[in-house]
């Protein structure tokens, strides 16, 4: 997984954002699902269970704008995943198919 920055900027006032977010503010950080946002806060709905405060810390959240330092969206590096698994599943049949193929060479 990977964290790509959004600028601030992008951040719009008013907007709802759904997905995986970490959320750095100038006392803590929290990985998020779900937060919102208005002309002056940020508003975090729905944590990631992931999170430690995960049940923790009574939702929503709100944090004003001037103490938020980042927000990063959390994307998946899906095309290496899939290679990975894809590759083990290869290997793991060819194995299969020579222990086929020797099985049945051992019984002439």
């Amino acid at each position: 997984m990977r964290s790509v920055e959004i600028p601030r900027n992008d951040v719009q006032a008013s907007h709802q954002w759904h997905g995986y977010y970490q959320i750095k503010t100038t006392h803590d950080q929290y990985t998020v699902k779900e937060f919102a946002t208005t002309d002056s806060t940020l508003v975090i709905a729905a944590l990631s269970n992931a999170d430690r405060k995960y049940g923790r810390i009574d939702l929503p959240l709100s944090v004003r704008w001037d103490d938020v330092q980042s927000v990063s969206r959390q994307e998946v590096n899906a095309p290496k995943t899939v290679l990975i698994v894809g590759g083990t599943l290869a290997v793991a049949i060819g194995a299969l198919v020579a222990l086929i193929v020797l099985g049945e060479n051992d019984s002439y």
